[in-house]
């Protein structure tokens, strides 16, 4: 399990908190993921959709839990 979050500090106190890896880059932690599990507000996917543009792989797997947010 890698986490990653918009704030450093945020993923890096989770991430101790839980005992799991965590990443300041969300592109290094979605190129090492088989899962990714996104968790981001709606008014924030646009920006995230951004960083994460090219980034996932066919033989990744994507689970959202927006809200109200097609990923289609």
């Amino acid at each position: 399990i890698t986490l990653c979050d918009r704030s450093c500090e945020k993923a890096e106190a989770l991430g101790k908190k839980i005992n799991v890896k965590h990443s300041h880059d969300i592109a290094d932690a979605v190129g090492e993921a088989d899962i990714i599990l996104l968790c981001v507000k709606p008014q924030d996917l646009k920006e995230v959709s951004k960083q994460l543009f090219g980034k996932i792989r066919d033989d990744q797997v994507l689970v959202s839990i927006l809200s109200g947010v097609s990923l289609k």
